[in-house]
């Protein structure tokens, strides 16, 4: 799977960060820096047979 499009912003939703994508195998994982650890983090997510918005 493909995250891509990534982006954070801070608790007033200002300031909002681009973040790296990242290729991800399947029974892998991945830990992102993030510039603020108390928000969502939103990417786009393509699964290969399937593109959507994710949140974490």
């Amino acid at each position: 799977m493909m995250l891509f499009d990534g982006k954070q912003c801070n608790k007033l939703g200002e300031a909002c960060q681009q973040l790296a994508g990242k290729r991800i195998d399947n029974g892998a994982g991945h830990v992102f820096a993030v510039p603020y650890p108390d928000t969502p983090i939103r990417f786009m997510l393509d699964d290969g047979s399937n593109t959507r918005g994710v949140e974490y």
